[in-house]
């Protein structure tokens, strides 16, 4: 049995034959150039990367205390976050643009001072603004890229809170939807306007609605804002009950237009 002898060829001898053969050697391939891929664009890299700059350096408010004292402490420290975080950075990361930021505390006819916050979001067309969690978290898609093109083995590293949502579906050409967060008391009431033409009216919140569908006790509002479709209002108010919750949408005269209750 003839046993076969493999034989290493210098890489230089193995070009000289293959030049000899009237072929050239093989390159090593340049390096690929990186770039955003298309879907997503530089500037929203960019603001995916303030958001994970920001979260990795502000831990995100607790509001869960029954105690009145600390709970106002909370709320104050929630307030406080709010005011510095990059609102428009969290939506820009979804190509989407934010006006009319509003940071506060507002008293429910419940007598309590709630650490609240509320916007105008206004978000390209295929982009659901109901769908962006209303958290200081990164765009995964986004940060994903944003670490690709820096090279780095990760940026920010922040994991969102668990939130669970509850949406109504299209209820006279508008959307509500009613969050909250398990772990830090932020409840959030959305009205998203799908119809034609323009809508101005605000978001009410109200707690304790436990069977039927009513405005229960008043929590905080937001401005009288004017949409368009496709635009949204939200509002985020920190509660330490969890309970039945109403987000109807009033016009700037008062009237109700719709509303949608939850059960968080």
């Amino acid at each position: 049995m003839t046993q076969l002898t493999r034989f290493a060829v210098p890489a230089v001898v193995g070009a000289l034959l293959l030049a000899g053969l009237g072929m050239a050697p093989a390159q090593a391939s340049p390096a690929p150039s990186l770039a955003p891929v298309p879907s997503i664009t530089a500037a929203e890299i960019a603001d995916a990367q303030t958001v994970a700059n920001f979260a990795a350096t502000h831990p995100a408010p607790v509001v869960t205390s029954s105690d009145p004292a600390t709970f106002a402490a909370e709320s104050q420290a929630a307030v406080t976050y709010w005011k510095a975080a990059p609102v428009e950075a969290l939506f820009g990361q979804y190509g989407c643009t934010v006006t009319g930021k509003s940071v506060g505390l507002q008293t429910g006819d419940d007598g309590v001072a709630r650490a609240t916050f509320s916007w105008k979001q206004t978000c390209p067309s295929g982009v659901d603004s109901s769908s962006i969690g209303l958290s200081v978290a990164p765009r995964a898609a986004a940060l994903a890229e944003a670490t690709r093109l820096s090279g780095a083995s990760s940026l920010g590293g922040i994991s969102p809170m668990y939130q669970v949502t509850n949406c109504s579906g299209v209820v006279s050409s508008g959307k509500h939807c009613i969050g909250m967060e398990t772990t830090t008391g932020l409840h959030t009431f959305l009205y998203q306007w799908l119809g034609s033409g323009n809508i101005s009216g605000h978001v009410r919140a109200g707690q304790g609605v436990l069977s039927g569908c009513s405005n229960g006790t008043f929590i905080a509002n937001t401005p009288d804002v004017t949409l368009s479709n496709g635009q949204g209002t939200s509002l985020g108010a920190y509660i330490f009950v969890s309970t039945g919750f109403s987000n109807s949408f009033y016009t700037p005269a008062g009237t109700l237009r719709t509303r949608y209750c939850a059960t968080m």
